[in-house]
């Protein structure tokens, strides 16, 4: 081990050690605050975390010795790029032949063919699947009959908004998990399908006879196409199901809430103000 890394090896281990130590400072001084002191102000918060303060100058002052030793000694290392199949799957299609003799050609391009297909299908279901969620989800949030009121105040009125917010919760997370894991589905098969398409396009390569003439510009191929229409097309559904959200919180006083609760973290619980 040369003289740069063994100097990094020290610096990192020092690091992870007062980064540790840091965390430990502020649990600890935080616990104190809050189980022993019991109540909280300006001045108790500061000779508490006075310490931890000062680990934390320490730590971003290492943070910055960091950048200078990595500039002093550098260390010269030859990054390997990890294969991309979808790239590696591209660039042989352009050398796949448009035709072929023998039945090993034929049954590597009927396999090449179906596994675009089937991508182009699983993504396909993937957006109907959130496009569901998200039709599911929008008609809960904008049916007011899932929000109780009632004509009180104080802790009562937080009362109800918390059930109506978990009841909220517990319909509205499950169509999202079920979206979730539809485009987490589809992702990793579309990484299964390239590797094996992959395997089918070199036998192509390899039986084919008459190689394809290369376009001038070549065009994106139907099956990408529709893949990456169907990824647009998700990205613009969740897109919309965020705005969506954010405005119904806006409309229906979510924002006044979280800043109410937000100010009332910061007087009672951390003591500022």
């Amino acid at each position: 081990m040369d003289k740069a890394k063994k100097i990094r090896l020290y610096y990192g281990i020092a690091l992870g050690v007062l980064t540790f130590v840091v965390g430990i400072l502020y649990i600890v001084e935080v616990a104190e605050i809050y189980y022993g002191v019991g109540h909280f102000s300006r001045e108790i918060v500061w000779d508490h975390l006075i310490l931890p303060l000062v680990f934390t100058g320490i730590w971003a002052a290492a943070i910055v010795a960091g950048f200078l030793l990595s500039v002093i000694f550098p260390v010269k290392e030859k990054l390997r790029a990890l294969p991309d199949n979808k790239k590696t799957l591209a660039r042989l299609k352009k050398r796949m032949p448009a035709e072929g003799k023998g039945e090993d050609f034929q049954q590597a391009s009927h396999m090449v063919r179906y596994h675009e297909r089937m991508r182009l299908l699983v993504w396909a279901c993937a957006l109907l699947l959130c496009l569901a969620a998200a039709v599911a989800t929008l008609f809960y949030v904008f049916d007011t009959a899932h929000y109780s009121l009632v004509s009180a105040a104080g802790e009562e009125i937080n009362k109800v908004i918390n059930a109506n917010t978990l009841a909220m919760l517990k319909n509205v997370m499950p169509w999202v998990g079920i979206a979730l894991l539809g485009c987490m589905g589809a992702t990793a098969y579309e990484g299964f399908s390239v590797k094996r398409e992959l395997g089918y396009v070199k036998q192509a390569v390899a039986r084919g006879g008459i190689a394809a003439a290369p376009a001038a510009k070549p065009f994106l191929a139907v099956s990408e196409r529709g893949e990456e229409i169907a990824v647009l097309l998700i990205r613009i559904a969740v897109f919309a199901v965020a705005v969506a959200f954010i405005v119904l919180g806006a409309l229906n006083g979510g924002a006044d809430d979280v800043l109410n609760k937000a100010i009332r973290i910061c007087t009672e619980c951390i003591g500022l103000g």
